[in-house]
């Protein structure tokens, strides 16, 4: 997964008549771990309007971990999977939506998220890591697209899903833990 992220990069740097920034991205591609790089790099992209996530199916590990710019996260649809840590240690983030065509949220994806108050799952198979959400104890309300009966079985998944009073909004009701 990380080398797609890089060449979506790459291709991104080789349009940047920069040498600069290509000097930049060389040095620091030699000096600092992949985890690091790739926030400092997704970042410098997002600012100038350029989205790596609009190319791919998988949210590559550690893809904005430990940002404080992004306060709502509504992934788009096509993306399939969330890798690890990818939107972890994010504090400023409060509200998450996960598309119908993601089947996969792994470990830590979105721990230590303190301020997340607000999740919209559009479908009800996602599997979780057990520790997708570590951490991001704040969940007051949960939107569901599945049944009461598909949330009994995820619930398990997911230790922060377990919390009292998060609302639940189910497709045939809502629950409150």
């Amino acid at each position: 997964m990380h080398y797609l992220i890089k060449e979506i990069i790459e291709a991104y740097i080789e349009d940047i008549d920069n040498n600069e920034f290509k000097d930049l991205y060389n040095t620091l591609n030699e000096y600092i771990t992949h985890e690091q790089l790739v926030p400092l790099l997704t970042e410098a992209l997002l600012t100038c309007g350029i989205n790596p996530l609009d190319h791919l199916e998988y949210v590559p590990e550690y893809y904005m971990y430990d940002t404080d710019k992004l306060k709502t996260l509504s992934l788009r649809e096509g993306i399939k999977s969330i890798g690890v840590g990818a939107f972890g240690e994010i504090s400023s983030l409060n509200f998450v939506r996960l598309p119908a065509s993601c089947k996969h949220v792994a470990a830590y994806a979105f721990a230590n998220c303190y301020n997340l108050k607000k999740v919209i799952i559009d479908c009800p198979d996602t599997q979780f890591n057990n520790s997708a959400f570590y951490g991001a104890t704040e969940i007051t309300e949960i939107f569901y697209r599945g049944s009461k009966d598909q949330w009994y079985r995820l619930v398990h998944q997911v230790s922060e899903f377990q919390a009292p009073g998060i609302l639940i909004h189910c497709s045939d009701g809502d629950l409150r833990l």
